[in-house]
């Protein structure tokens, strides 16, 4: 019996290839669907000189969720456009002193619906994603990004 990859698997595998960085980190996507994402990321590879996780892995983490996401979605409806962070703004609450889950915060439907829309009309469209970065349901972090995607002619 041949055994299928998940959609988790698929994309840890994806951005792993695509997205060097994330190797280096040890990240994994636990869970992914049309309506969310979780990533695990262990403290090890991305701790500082302070025991505790470096600023710029939360952010990379963050920035991975939301595109991991919105490649995802497009994915799942046929597309595969070229994506990018446009603007990224990362708010720093408390130190994180083990590992963490990211996720993204729900996007209503009418922004996904708006969002594809858009793309397919005109090829190129653009998505504001949250993504949280959590310990025990506690947030420790928060990650704003716009995130653009363009068609390929």
């Amino acid at each position: 019996m041949q055994q299928h990859e998940t959609d988790a698997e698929f994309l840890t595998n994806y951005i792993a290839e695509h997205i060097p960085l994330s190797q280096a980190m040890g990240f994994e996507v636990r869970a992914v669907s049309e309506t969310g994402i979780e990533l695990f990321v262990p403290l090890a590879p991305n701790i500082n000189h302070r025991d505790s996780v470096f600023g710029g892995s939360i952010s990379a983490a963050g920035i991975m969720a939301g595109w991991g996401l919105l490649h995802h979605n497009c994915r799942m409806h046929g597309l595969r456009p070229t994506l990018v962070v446009q603007e990224s703004t990362t708010k720093y609450l408390k130190p994180i002193l083990s590992d963490f889950l990211v996720t993204v915060q729900p996007v209503e439907t009418d922004a996904w619906r708006k969002f594809f829309r858009t793309l397919e009309a005109r090829g190129k469209a653009r998505l504001r994603l949250t993504s949280v970065i959590q310990i025990d349901d506690e947030t420790l972090a928060e990650q704003d990004g716009t995130f653009v995607a363009m068609l390929r002619t």
